[in-house]
């Protein structure tokens, strides 16, 4: 027996040392993030996303794995030193930290509540106005009280710890109506009459209000305050956001990275309407959490005073002895039978330790499998490569060479072939190339394919081949929006560069007529070099601010809000009343149910400018008339349009008219930035602009689309 053991050690020592060579030459190992998980998986995995991509991106493309877990698998997963960092609610963090090695925060949380960036919340103690026995916090003593979760910080355990301050102790079990999720429930309770007191987390009463599902003269904030920089009714102290916290063993040059990453981060609006967060701050105090687990005996300082081995014998020694004797008789059989299964047992462990290493690397790279039978054709993926392209491995079977041809694009299958043909006579070393793949929802992601020959026939031809695929679309899709910005930046310096020379050539011109007509004393020729001079610094300054207005779309500073289609256009009209009046013209507008969510003022731009210029373009008809509303397409989509019967537009000048500085009629006022601005706030509402004419004197319409901006189904509410 000894003999067999000290073999099957001897094996395992060597499999490792053949091992770690190849260990060695993988690649960087990824940055572990644990998150806490309080609602779905699946949910939780959607909204940190993006916060991962990030965070690898800023590590100079050091892959960051998003590890979700509810409580209790976080905290095991701490246990085991398996993540980098953590990002989990206050009482947690105070939880773990108590138990494992935890650096303090690197960042606290900025949420968005209501358009308003927060680093803190607390909560509110809800009841109805018409309870005039409830007018203190001491009045909740043996009352009902409703609240989503006794584990909620903002949404139970802030006022219970404000309940203590003022003498009441937590309410007794029968005295607790759990509502669950959301905060909202625990309201309606207080107003349905099931509860004397509702709790809830701070800025739940104001969303109410403002969504129309409570009356604010039905409510009242029993031990209400306001705190200078906090938006929201609050009847507790202030606790701080979640924490992002780094794990002892974190290297320290990656730390110091993720923490700059954090408080440099800035989503855009639709990420940041997605994870409901707008960047990180400088770490909060936790210490009022801490001081709130203390108070209310909550964990981790929940334990129960010392029982010692004199009072368990004291007490129970019959029990001890008995239950010594059984457990002595079980560690007995539990022996016999380590015993009799351990050779079974180092073998199943040798070939579990194995399985385990292939499948952590294959679900730690997020890569899809295949095996391909090179003259067979005969093909094995696994489920991951399905769900790249959108699809269960179940609706793609059965599998050959034959489903990797008909999802990938035409023109990346030549180019594969090309290195696969290389690859096999020899004259690279390796399979590697990104090409596209058709996703199930008609969309092309870009995957990265990399494979290796195993095993060759007889005669030296390539039998199997095995290899991954990973998803690389956001890197590519970020590649292709950088290549596109280079360009427009290209085309934007040539621009500045030429129209701005055109003054300055006026003003150097002038300027040694001026030094002339001075040495001759010609006042009335001095006046008007001025003049000419004045007038092309005046036409400089309007192209710079021009140019200024222009950069800033995509970068407002303006927080996104929500205004109907109509109120926008209405805005519109009444700004242009004058200039619409003073040429008589007509304005046909059609009532376009819809909701648009971004920087009104940036999307009331849009139609401004579109009737300006349908106002500067109307031309001599005798009966002017502009249109504007929207269409509904075959395609679920939005088509917005203003429409006119003014001089019309060229097709061969249908394109040039949204470049900058670029007018059809010189001498017209302006200088040519509208609609270069229009198609540029459309762009950034990942939008299309485009004109429609018959020609000249046959009017024009100007069409496009907000797919980011429709706030709701579009198709619902055109047909409603």
């Amino acid at each position: 027996m000894k003999f067999f053991v000290a073999l099957i050690q001897l094996l395992v020592v060597c499999s490792l040392l053949i091992a770690q060579p190849a260990l060695a030459g993988g690649t960087e190992k990824p940055v572990k993030l644990g998150v806490l998980a309080f609602r779905s998986i699946a949910d939780t995995l959607e909204r940190w996303q993006p916060l991962a991509d990030y965070l690898s991106r800023s590590l100079d493309g050091r892959p960051v794995e998003l590890i979700v877990a509810n409580y209790p698998e976080l905290e095991e997963i701490v246990g085991r030193n398996e993540l980098d960092f953590v990002l989990t609610n206050p009482s947690h963090y105070i939880e773990l930290r108590r138990r494992n090695f935890l650096s303090g925060a690197l960042a606290t949380m900025i949420v968005e509540e209501q358009g308003h960036a927060v680093t803190g919340f607390g909560g509110v103690v809800v009841v109805r106005s018409d309870r005039e026995d409830l007018a203190t916090l001491t009045d909740l003593k043996d009352r009902t009280i409703a609240a989503v979760s006794d584990s909620s910080l903002g949404g139970y355990r802030a006022q219970a710890m404000a309940l203590r301050e003022e003498g009441v102790r937590l309410p007794e079990n029968k005295n607790l109506l759990l509502t669950g999720m959301p905060h909202d429930n625990a309201v309606l309770a207080v107003l349905a009459g099931d509860a004397d007191a509702g709790f809830a987390r701070t800025g739940v009463i104001e969303g109410m209000i403002a969504e129309g599902h409570a009356d604010p003269d039905q409510i009242k904030v029993l031990g209400a305050r306001t705190l200078p920089g906090f938006p929201f009714k609050l009847s507790t102290r202030l606790y701080p956001e979640w924490p992002f916290v780094a794990l002892a063993h974190a290297d320290a040059e990656i730390a110091r990275k993720v923490a700059a990453a954090l408080y440099l981060f800035a989503p855009d609006a639709a990420t940041a309407a997605r994870m409901g967060i707008v960047g990180f701050g400088i770490p909060a105090d936790y210490e009022s959490v801490e001081e709130l687990a203390r108070a209310l005996r909550l964990p981790p300082y929940d334990s129960i005073p010392a029982f010692g081995l004199a009072d368990v014998w004291s007490q129970y020694r019959w029990f001890v002895v008995a239950g010594t004797i059984a457990l002595l008789v079980m560690v007995g059989l539990t022996i016999l039978a380590m015993l009799f299964n351990r050779r079974l047992y180092l073998a199943k462990q040798l070939l579990g330790m194995e399985r385990t290493r292939l499948a952590g690397i294959i679900a730690g790279t997020d890569v899809g499998t295949w095996e391909w039978n090179v003259q067979t054709g005969e093909t094995t993926f696994n489920e991951r490569w399905a769900e790249i392209i959108g699809y269960s491995l179940t609706e793609l079977e059965p599998t050959s060479i034959a489903t990797w041809i008909e999802y990938s694009h035409p023109d990346d299958l030549k180019k594969s072939e090309e290195l696969l043909n290389k690859y096999f006579n020899g004259e690279v070393d390796h399979y590697d190339v990104e090409c596209r793949m058709r996703h199930k929802n008609g969309d092309w992601m870009w995957v990265l394919d990399r494979g290796k020959v195993i095993s060759r026939t007889g005669d030296g031809k390539p039998l199997m081949m095995m290899g991954t695929h990973l998803d690389i679309t956001e890197r590519k899709n970020t590649q292709l929006a950088l290549q596109r910005k280079n360009e427009e930046m290209e085309e934007f310096v040539y621009i500045v560069s030429h129209d701005l020379k055109s003054p300055l050539v006026t003003m150097k011109s002038f300027l040694a007529e001026l030094r002339e007509d001075m040495q001759a004393d010609n006042q009335e020729l001095i006046n008007e070099d001025i003049n000419y001079i004045e007038g092309a610094a005046d036409k400089m300054n309007q192209l710079l601010e021009a140019l200024l207005e222009y950069s800033r779309i995509g970068h407002s500073e303006q927080p996104s809000t929500v205004q109907s289609v109509d109120d926008l256009i209405d805005s519109c009209l009444d700004s242009v009343a004058g200039a619409l009046r003073k040429k008589q013209i007509d304005v046909k507008k059609v009532s376009v149910p819809l909701q648009l969510y971004g920087d009104q003022l940036r999307l009331g731009q849009i139609w401004q400018n579109l009737v300006e210029n349908a106002i500067k373009y109307i031309g001599d008809q005798p009966r002017p008339l502009i249109e504007i509303g929207a269409e509904q397409k075959d395609d679920g989509g939005v088509h917005f349009f203003v429409r006119d019967n003014g001089i019309g537009v060229a097709p061969e000048h249908q394109q040039r008219i949204f470049g900058m500085f670029d007018q059809l009629q010189r001498g017209n006022d302006g200088i040519g930035l509208g609609l270069a601005l229009v198609k540029k706030i459309v762009e950034s509402y990942q939008g299309q602009i485009w004109v429609e004419s018959a020609g000249a004197g046959q009017g024009s319409c100007f069409c496009f689309t907000l797919p980011a901006a429709v706030r709701y189904d579009a198709a619902t509410a055109m047909a409603s």
